[in-house]
């Protein structure tokens, strides 16, 4: 069966996989996004430029369905409405919790023996 996951990787990581650079993909614009599939093995690579260029990999999500989310630009002074893949998105969503469980480990001191 296997194990779902869904989470960012760095941009070297994925090897074999040949994602847009961060270059091209902000020459498109700020909701460009690129992405390979490997049916063999179950997964998604998605490379998604928003101020940066972010990769994320997936076992279970895909791309679509895409949903739009409100980004703050800096040349036009306005909140904008940005294209988001929906392996973005449910990460964006769900991350809350391990950002909140390592802020809670970092309170508690070790005794290193």
């Amino acid at each position: 069966m296997g194990i779902l996951s869904c989470g960012t990787i760095r941009a070297n990581r994925p090897r074999g996989c040949p994602l847009l650079s961060e270059k091209d993909l902000k020459s498109k614009g700020r909701d460009a996004y690129d992405f390979r599939t490997d049916a063999k093995k179950g997964i998604i690579a998605v490379a998604w430029y928003d101020n940066r260029r972010v990769t994320a990999t997936s076992t279970y999500l895909g791309i679509k369905p895409k949903s739009t989310v409100k980004r703050w630009d800096g040349r036009q002074r306005k909140v904008i409405n940005v294209e988001i893949p929906n392996i973005l998105k449910n990460y964006n969503m769900n991350m809350g919790g391990i950002d909140l469980n390592n802020m809670l480990a970092a309170l508690y001191r070790i005794e290193h023996k």
